[in-house]
């Protein structure tokens, strides 16, 4: 006997509230592939590489225009993740970058984030640093790495929706490895047209 058509209802809804449309909430951006993980060669513009992961970049200089990939001076040696860094200078330009000296790379999200970090790699003992922001653009929190050879540098707080790094006011630094674990939400509810898609 078939079941009754009250029975198949109920079974599809309560099977809908647990078999949700999941959110990506957390993401690893290592400027070496792109979100298919097709390889990105030094000198990929990036500004909307991974804005599908929700996550844009903006240039905060004057170096160039945009954000780009780079294997440029890498003087250090070899990047936390090869063989790319990230850097707001084009690919004529070396990849080491200053706050003061010329600008800031800035990653903005498209909700809110509760964990950013960042590798910083200095040059010679110089500092990173990483500024939070709110969706208002007011500064929440900022931190600085130590200048002790590549670090991993993270700010932990409420409502993050841009951050932005560099080497601290005139020093100088690279960068690797934007980590994001961005804040729950609920979840996509599964409609009944989806429910009735998937187990058809």
């Amino acid at each position: 006997m078939k079941p009754s058509l009250r029975f198949r209802i109920g079974f599809f809804l309560a099977l809908s509230l647990v078999l949700a449309v999941p959110i990506e909430a957390e993401v690893l951006i290592n400027f070496d592939v792109d979100t298919d993980d097709n390889p990105l060669p030094s000198g990929t513009l990036i500004d909307s590489t991974y804005a599908s992961w929700g996550v844009t970049f903006v240039n905060i200089g004057d170096c160039s225009d945009h954000i780009y990939t780079s294997q440029e001076c890498l003087s250090f040696g070899t990047p936390p993740s090869e063989p790319n860094v990230v850097t707001i200078c084009a690919v004529s330009g070396c990849s080491d970058i200053s706050e003061l000296g010329n600008g800031m790379v800035r990653a903005e999200f498209d909700r809110d984030a509760m964990w950013v970090c960042i590798d910083a790699i200095p040059s010679g003992t110089d500092l990173g640093v990483l500024r939070a922001f709110d969706i208002s653009n007011a500064e929440i929190d900022s931190t600085l790495s130590t200048g002790a050879g590549v670090e991993m540098i993270c700010i932990h707080a409420d409502g993050i929706r841009a951050v932005q790094f560099s080497g601290y006011q005139h020093d100088f630094g690279w960068f690797d490895n934007l980590a994001v674990e961005f804040a729950p939400v609920a979840a996509e509810p599964m409609t009944w047209s989806r429910t009735k898609a998937r187990y058809r």
